[in-house]
């Protein structure tokens, strides 16, 4: 019976892996701060694996707590972080101290333990590439850097290339890439990375790290502004408020079914490949107009957005997986269409009532710190 610590185990991704761990006959310890903008005010961990797991209320910048959830356990999968990007460019201290603080509280629980630790996974982001691979006509393979604020300011929205200033053709970024956040998240998780990578090498301990996409599913907080954008869609579809879409909707992304992301990283815990890097998606995009009008069908509503031209400071284009390594190495098959987790998601959000997303208020805010601009 394995051992394993989930941190961030009551959010979303982390109740459905700890139900598939469950299953398999692991040994539980979950540590989650319960943050009430993504889980609401006086939130508990999920019914449905509370009573069989051990839960630690608490932070995972306390290092105390990072001590005590440590120890004994055979396999650490950490999940715990601030994933809000817009909400970093501006609450940076927030996600340094969730993400950066985090890892080195957790790493430095397992050192001063002396903890055998047999894996540690870590969830990062597809944040760590900001724009990621693209290809230039004339310059071939390129990395551009971040959008030019005239471009943009000019309805200008596709990345130029880093060389010859060309525009450039997408293509699917794979892990050799090179690393260029473009927002203060991106960055917290590429730090998240090098910590581990240390580390783990000093102390010989197995790592993999796990580079998500944009990850939606059932069990997403709805509450949160600064969640998924499925999430936030949906709750303005649900409660009759139009979708405002940024640039011109034709901005694309990589969304990959939560079902998809827990057999990654279950993959990634059972299999040989240690200390290795795997980008976890579907290997195709979508456009957010695309999205939008997909939303709409499933929830049988007449279409209501407006393409609004606005954009946010610290976003990129585009941006979808190469996931060769991981089918290659691991067997890793994305099993769930768009359109079958688009049906799944919907039917869940139906059954949920929709309370205030402070969504309004988030973006007024960041049209306030000059994070969003038109």
């Amino acid at each position: 019976m394995k051992r394993v610590l989930v941190t961030g185990g009551a959010g979303f991704i982390g109740v459905h892996l700890v139900k598939k761990l469950l299953q398999m006959n692991c040994q539980i310890t979950i540590l989650d701060n319960l943050d009430p903008q993504v889980h609401g005010p006086n939130a508990k961990l999920d019914l449905s694996v509370s009573p069989y797991v051990n839960f630690i209320q608490g932070d995972i910048f306390d290092y105390h707590i990072c001590e005590q959830a440590v120890q004994n356990q055979d396999v650490i999968i950490h999940l715990a972080a601030d994933t809000a990007t817009g909400q970093s460019m501006y609450e940076i201290t927030k996600c340094t101290n969730s993400n950066i603080s985090g890892i080195a509280n957790l790493l430095q629980a397992i050192c001063n333990q002396h903890t055998k630790i047999d894996q540690l996974v870590l969830a990062s982001s597809r944040a760590v590439y900001g724009e990621g691979k693209y290809i230039c006509p004339q310059c071939g393979i390129v990395y551009p850097d971040g959008r030019c604020s005239e471009d943009l300011k000019h309805r200008i929205y596709e990345p130029r290339c880093p060389i010859c200033s060309g525009f450039l053709k997408q293509t699917a970024t794979c892990e050799e890439s090179e690393l260029k956040p473009q927002s203060i998240y991106g960055v917290t998780k590429m730090t998240q990375e090098l910590y581990l990578r240390t580390i783990c090498k000093a102390m010989n301990i197995p790592y993999t790290i796990l580079r998500f996409q944009n990850v939606y599913g059932e069990g997403q907080s709805l509450i949160n502004p600064y969640t998924g954008i499925l999430s936030v869609f949906s709750s303005n579809i649900m409660s009759g408020k139009p979708i405002e879409i940024f640039e011109d909707g034709m901005e694309s992304r990589d969304f990959v079914h939560v079902e998809d992301v827990v057999r990654a990283v279950l993959l990634a815990i059972n299999g040989e490949a240690s200390n290795t890097v795997f980008n976890v998606g579907t290997g195709h995009n979508t456009t957010i107009l695309e999205l939008t009008k997909l939303l709409y069908f499933y929830y049988g509503e007449p279409p209501n957005y407006h393409i609004n031209h606005m954009y946010r400071l610290g976003d990129i284009r585009h941006n979808h997986a190469d996931i060769s390594r991981m089918k290659h190495v691991l067997g890793y098959e994305p099993k769930v269409s768009l359109e079958e987790g688009l049906l799944k998601f919907t039917d869940w959000t139906k059954q949920n009532s929709f309370s205030n997303n402070h969504y309004e208020e988030s973006l007024n805010i960041m049209k306030g710190k000059g994070i969003l601009k038109s």
